[in-house]
């Protein structure tokens, strides 16, 4: 039987436990980057959600603004307010400053979960055709 020369168990042991830290700290540097990808991606589709939330909700004060128009033009008394509900959200003409006027200002709202938008118009003529003076998102009334 042949022996194995001295200090081979040792350097064998010594091999193992390098081979293992190796595999581990490989493993551990692996996990790191798997798990900071994760939330990298995680943080991406928040922002996306919140860009079509934003989308959405400006969409639908566009919406508001010409129901607003439509009432006007059928009626040059209306004032508001109104609310419309969508699947996703909902928006509101907040009121029409100067109702019944030939300049009326039209303020609306639009919302998509945590996102709003608002909107105002102002109207330079209502007769004989509705004109638009500024159509603009503002962030308060």
């Amino acid at each position: 039987m042949v022996q194995p020369a001295k200090g081979t168990s040792l350097n064998l042991k010594s091999r193992s436990f390098v081979s293992l830290m190796s595999v581990i700290v490989i493993g551990t540097v692996g996990m790191v980057i798997a798990l900071s990808l994760l939330l990298i991606g995680t943080d991406s589709l928040k922002s996306i959600n919140l860009s079509y939330d934003s989308s959405r909700a400006r969409n639908y004060a566009d919406g508001c603004v010409e129901r607003a128009l439509n009432s006007i033009r059928a009626d040059q008394a209306y004032a508001g307010p109104d609310t419309y509900n969508f699947d996703y959200g909902s928006c509101e003409v907040l009121g029409i400053i100067d109702a019944g006027s030939e300049t009326p200002t039209i303020h609306v709202e639009g919302t998509s979960k945590t996102a709003t938008k608002r909107i105002e118009v102002v109207v330079s003529a209502v007769k004989p055709q509705i004109t638009i003076g500024t159509w603009r998102e503002v962030a308060s009334f």
